[in-house]
């Protein structure tokens, strides 16, 4: 990539090179150019006068001077070495964006996915073995104001810095040049484009919008607006042989020369085709059917790929499963014999019609009555199945198990990666698309992947009229949940050690006061005591996967509390006397009123997490905001 030219300092009527700062002309402020500068986009430009910036400082105080100079003074292009950046550092990158970005927004984008989109953007070959660790960025894209490892160009930069920025203190202009940041970016602006297709495909906060793999590319390459347009197409199965030139145009109210057309076909050729205007630009048009095509094609290999890179750099970052999900699923197997009885039961005749309703039971179904078909047949039952495994089993089933969608809220986990070898048999599988709507539509258990890269074999109820084993689409899944024991690593240690570690990490090296100690102390013992996403030992709550983040797996904060008390014996020894005390008086009366008003939730003063409820605040204590009556 070319960025750095050298500089010209002696124009054709004798004039020195300088830099002006205060527009396009030799009036007010002028500088000495350096040897080297570097080229930027202005809307002032012409053909006479160009914006850049001095490639190296002229003072010393790290503050690298811009302006305009004369178009003369470009010289000879110095290309810039090519940026690499290793294997390892775009699967932490992303894990860490999937951690610990999606914990304050409230939409979680997946590390396959950003990992997969880096390898897209770059045009990594995904031939060679995972292992190899240095990828170059190498970006195809022709305009030079979206080059980088994630195309992002300066006017995304500045709408992400808007909102992030201050947060971050990210101010500099050499971070939109790095791929890390790039990342974040990246990762901000799929989350704005999930909500606004969202909204154009009839997602609300109590129903959101499921965005497939699939559909975060499609925004990414075309825009939310259209990209929501193709996915109704998609779904209804018409329109296909719709040019993706009209409803790209239509959906933004651009014409067939709008600059913003020309530029996105131009850039995007190899997913859009060619552009053929008015003018007559040589070329045909790709249709809807062949766009999409074109897009599983690219994505799900470098969605495999991605998986191994998660799988070899992070091992850690799968969990382990409790012993419950076998026994549901051991229980919904046995129910599928049953229904394979007299040549195959089916919800409209006993006994399965009767033995459908009775999984009902297992719910909270308005007074237990069920949906009835106009034809007689029982409907939407699939939730009322997997309930009825779980609660047989000794599980819970969410509030509202009969809606596919509140799966959602059941276990410890979610399983972003969807990978044979990280989903256990009796996952949740909850899957979208199904009969014409994107939303939540299905939930069933996982049993294998079928061995065609494109279908799961999900086992549930409601599947053609009876409990099957079936395939569904991979795209199409929603969500996958899972009971997790304890994560993999190894931390051993009594209930007072693993508590002590944990407010080690959360709160003792930040706080002030005894008081801000123990409220996070009360959020845990609160959790134990109430059997809230407890185990029932307070070691086996504060190591409830993703509850506590300084536990989360594959951080430098596990690290360091698994090598206490290491170099800071003290600061342990402290944690440590404040967990026995403080378990002891709270657990010698453990039918006492709580403290907190028995809140289980809390978060950092300076984040917004999408979870919560202004209404159900209890403390602030100047760190922390702690939360009562959070599902």
């Amino acid at each position: 990539m070319v960025s750095i030219f050298e500089v010209n300092f002696l124009g054709p009527d004798g004039d020195i090179a300088a830099l002006y700062v205060d527009g396009p002309s030799k009036d007010g402020v002028q500088l000495d150019a350096l040897p080297y500068l570097r080229l930027r986009p202005s809307a002032f430009e012409s053909e006479d006068w160009v914006f850049v910036e001095n490639h190296e400082d002229d003072n010393g105080t790290g503050h690298f001077n811009e302006g305009w100079m004369p178009a003369w003074a470009i010289g000879d292009p110095i290309p810039s070495p090519p940026q690499v950046i290793s294997s390892k550092a775009v699967t932490f990158g992303a894990v860490r964006n999937e951690i610990d970005v999606s914990g304050t927004i409230g939409i979680k984008i997946a590390a396959e996915y950003l990992i997969a989109l880096f390898l897209i953007e770059n045009q990594v070959d995904l031939s060679q073995d995972p292992a190899e660790d240095d990828y170059p960025v190498n970006n195809p894209i022709p305009d030079p104001d979206a080059k980088g490892p994630f195309c992002v160009t300066t006017a995304q930069w500045d709408a992400f810095l808007a909102v992030e920025g201050a947060r971050l203190s990210w101010s500099g202009p050499f971070l939109k040049e790095l791929a890390l940041p790039q990342m974040r970016c990246a990762a901000w602006h799929t989350r704005q484009n999930w909500k606004a297709m969202g909204v154009s495909l009839g997602g609300s906060a109590d129903d959101p919008y499921v965005a497939r793999f699939l559909d975060l590319f499609l925004a990414h390459l075309i825009g939310a607006k259209a990209a929501a347009e193709v996915i109704k197409l998609e779904r209804d199965g018409s329109g296909l042989s719709k040019f993706i030139k009209t409803i790209v145009r239509d959906s933004n109210s651009w014409s067939d020369t709008a600059p913003e057309l020309v530029a996105l076909f131009k850039n995007r050729a190899s997913y859009l085709g060619p552009l053929k205007t008015t003018g007559g630009t040589v070329g045909g048009l790709t249709r809807i059917s062949t766009f999409l095509d074109t897009c599983r094609d690219v994505l799900a290999p470098a969605l495999a790929y991605a998986r191994e890179l998660v799988n070899l750099h992070l091992p850690g970052f799968a969990i382990e499963y409790s012993d419950r999900m076998a026994a549901a699923f051991g229980e919904a197997d046995q129910e599928f014999g049953d229904w394979q009885q007299d040549g195959g039961w089916t919800e409209q005749t006993d006994p399965g019609f009767t033995r459908a309703k009775e999984y009902f039971e297992a719910t909270d179904f308005p007074n237990g009555s069920i949906a009835i078909g106009a034809d007689g047949e029982l409907t939407h039952w699939c939730g009322a199945f997997v309930a009825a495994c779980i609660k047989k089993a000794g599980g819970k089933p969410p509030a509202g198990a009969a809606a596919a969608a509140n799966w959602r809220k059941w276990g410890d986990a979610s399983l972003p990666a969807k990978d044979g070898s990280n989903v256990p048999q009796g996952a949740v599988v909850m899957t979208a698309g199904n009969q014409g709507t994107s939303r939540i539509s299905h939930v069933n258990f996982f049993v294998e992947w079928a061995g065609d890269g494109v279908h799961y074999i999900g086992l549930g109820g409601n599947q053609s009229d009876a409990v099957t084993r079936a395939p569904f689409k991979i795209e199409n899944i929603a969500d996958i949940r899972v009971l997790a024991g304890k994560t993999t690593a190894d931390v051993s240690g009594s209930d007072e050690d693993i508590m002590a570690r944990t407010l080690y990490g959360e709160i003792s090296t930040v706080a002030t006061s005894e008081d801000q100690i123990k409220n996070v102390a009360d959020v845990i013992l609160n959790r134990f005591i109430n059997g809230y996403r407890s185990d029932g030992s307070i070691a086996g709550t504060c190591l409830k996967h993703k509850q506590f983040s300084c536990w989360n797996p594959g951080t430098s904060a596990r690290r360091r509390l698994e090598a206490l008390p290491g170099s800071d014996q003290a600061g342990y020894d402290k944690a440590l006397a404040f967990a026995q005390q403080y378990i002891a008086e709270r657990l010698a009366d453990p039918e006492a009123p709580q403290p907190l008003e028995g809140a289980h939730h809390y978060h950092n003063h300076d984040v917004n997490p999408d979870w919560v409820v202004p209404a159900n605040m209890v403390v602030n204590d100047g760190l922390h905001k702690f939360y009562k009556d959070i599902a």
